[in-house]
């Protein structure tokens, strides 16, 4: 799958056992600070599963797209008749216009990879997932206060 109009970025480090079930595009940059924050999200993703013991062989990939507003155009290869993909999108120019802080950028972040790797589809269910997940950045966050978008950090 070809993502028209990529750009080349600064990228969050993937950690090495997740590159297998994890591709990042996109057609608008990452800021070093989101890049950052990126990084420190799939690190706390990595830890839960390690605490929940999961299989990461197990589980499904994902592409996740980097856009501005959450437009892009994909195609495919030629050669092939049809194409299957998970996908998360992240409009990361509405975070800059919002001004959000790195604790909603975690969270806007983190909660569109608990409803893939978790298979939450459901809203209110994934703000559990997402705060266990926010726990191993913030241990001492309290479920309340993530969506209460100014306290995550403290």
């Amino acid at each position: 799958m070809k993502l028209i109009d990529a750009v080349t970025c600064v990228g969050p480090i993937i950690p090495k056992i997740l590159v297998p079930k994890l591709e990042i595009k996109a057609n608008y940059p990452l800021n070093e600070r989101e890049a950052s924050l990126f990084s420190k999200a799939l690190n706390a993703l990595l830890k839960q599963f390690e605490e929940e013991n999961i299989n990461i062989s197990n589980l499904m990939r994902l592409t996740a797209l980097v856009t501005e507003d959450g437009d892009f155009t994909l195609s495919i290869n030629p050669e092939h008749m049809g194409s299957q993909i998970a996908l998360v999108v992240y409009p990361v120019k509405r975070w800059r216009d919002n001004s959000y802080n790195d604790g909603q950028i975690l969270i806007c972040i983190i909660e569109e990879l608990c409803h893939h790797y978790w298979a939450i589809e459901d809203e209110i269910l994934v703000t559990y997932k997402v705060h266990e997940v926010m726990k191993q950045i913030y241990p001492d966050v309290q479920h309340n206060q993530l969506y209460n978008l100014q306290s995550c950090e403290g």
